[in-house]
């Protein structure tokens, strides 16, 4: 049975517990069996509040303390990391919601130390991080609108910021982008121009996209000076902004560019 050591438990030194033949006792009844166990790792007798749960053992304990089997586990993890990334993967995989709650939980009881290891792993490998946001947006792009809109929204002061540094640093290709806008969006355009000019002069007003297509419909998308419906139709203002006129849908009519030249700043209404 080996050596036995019958003293009360709390005098009962570490020398005691780390003999390797120690089996603390208490009153002559064996105390490893209510409280003790021998780890096979270390060779030592220790509290079975140290070692963790194992259902088909008898006793319902590792063999191996806590402390040891954490070191089996990370040589393991060492010397075989491909086979730990594909158990990972599988057991993702047999539970995708329980892990997706886990992680969420954990986020939201450490944000801020989140936070801070994101930082730091863009700031040591930022074209990688780079590269693989740009893949995800890609492949995820009315959700990275989303997002994108969302942050916007509330962060204000901080988007507009880093609007106007990123379009100073990259005029040319801001006056791509704008290029190529307008020949894709010409009607937007030019209801853009016209409510900037009003804006300019102080008349008020803005004329809607929307509400321009409704009144060219409203009137068979023809010019209302000439009758023609095989033309591109301008806004033209009834009352000219010149004149005090305002920009709003009440006071326009569609004409065509010629009719429109033609009419110039009188007040003249074909409606």
């Amino acid at each position: 049975m080996g050596l036995i050591i019958r003293t009360h438990i709390q005098q009962i030194t570490p020398a005691m517990v780390a003999h390797p033949r120690a089996r603390p006792v208490l009153g002559g009844t064996d105390m490893d069996i209510l409280l003790w166990k021998y780890c096979k790792g270390c060779n030592s007798w220790k509290l079975k509040t140290q070692f963790n749960k194992q259902k088909s053992n008898k006793d319902g304990l590792f063999g191996v303390c806590k402390s040891c089997w954490s070191i089996r586990c990370k040589a393991y993890k060492t010397n075989n990391p491909d086979a730990v990334r594909a158990n990972k993967k599988k057991w993702n995989a047999e539970h995708a919601e329980q892990e997706i709650q886990r992680k969420k939980q954990w986020y939201a009881d450490n944000a801020e130390k989140e936070k801070e290891a994101v930082r730091k792993r863009h700031a040591e490998n930022p074209e990688k991080y780079y590269l693989q946001g740009k893949k995800w947006r890609e492949e995820n792009k009315d959700k990275a609108n989303e997002y994108a809109r969302v942050w916007r929204s509330a962060n204000l002061e901080k988007s507009a910021a880093i609007k106007s540094k990123w379009q100073s640093q990259n005029k040319e290709k801001v006056n791509e982008i704008n290029q190529s806008w307008r020949k894709s969006n010409p009607d937007k355009t030019k209801q853009y121009r016209q409510n900037r000019r009003a804006h300019l002069m102080g008349n008020g007003g803005v004329i809607k996209a929307q509400e321009w297509k409704d009144l060219c419909l409203l009137y068979g998308n023809k010019c209302l000076c000439c009758g023609r419906d095989d033309v591109s139709l301008t806004i033209d203002h009834v009352i000219p902004l010149t004149k005090g006129g305002s920009n709003t849908i009440d006071n326009a009519q569609p004409l065509c560019q010629s009719c429109n030249s033609r009419k110039g700043t009188k007040s003249t209404d074909y409606r």
